[in-house]
């Protein structure tokens, strides 16, 4: 009687155990990996969003192909972005075909350095992810 006693207690001890661990692991995670903040100053293009804008539209060519099939909507290309502004490890999240991702990838990888990201002051990498828009008018 004892020994099944024990086989029935000992699983369910180990079993509350594991699981306090767990949820002490995932209380403390948050607070291990939080990144952003006051102390946080994200990348951006060196003269502001509108010179950013106004680099994309004078760059930017309307695929024929794209034209032709009634092609538009909103690419969106994810880069890093390095502690010295160089951009790379470009990648499509969203495309919509018809060869505007690779119009908008070709224009983003065109790009000079861009302002760092800055944690505490010091520059950082920062991942971006940044819409270019194709509309027909």
């Amino acid at each position: 009687m004892k020994k099944a006693i024990l086989l029935f207690i000992v699983p369910h001890m180990l079993w509350i155990k594991t699981t306090a661990q767990v949820k002490t692991i995932e209380q403390e995670a948050p607070k291990q990996h939080a990144v952003y903040g006051a102390d946080y100053v994200k990348a951006g293009f060196c003269g502001g969003d509108s010179l950013l804008h106004s680099y994309i539209k004078a760059n930017l060519k309307y695929p024929d192909s794209a034209i032709a099939n009634g092609i538009q909507g909103r690419v969106v290309i994810q880069f890093l972005i390095d502690e010295n502004g160089w951009l790379s490890h470009f990648k499509v999240v969203k495309g919509i075909g018809g060869y505007c991702d690779e119009e908008a990838m070709s224009v983003i990888k065109s790009m000079p350095p861009w302002e760092p990201a800055l944690y505490k002051n010091h520059a950082t990498r920062a991942v971006q992810l940044l819409p270019v828009a194709f509309r027909l008018e």
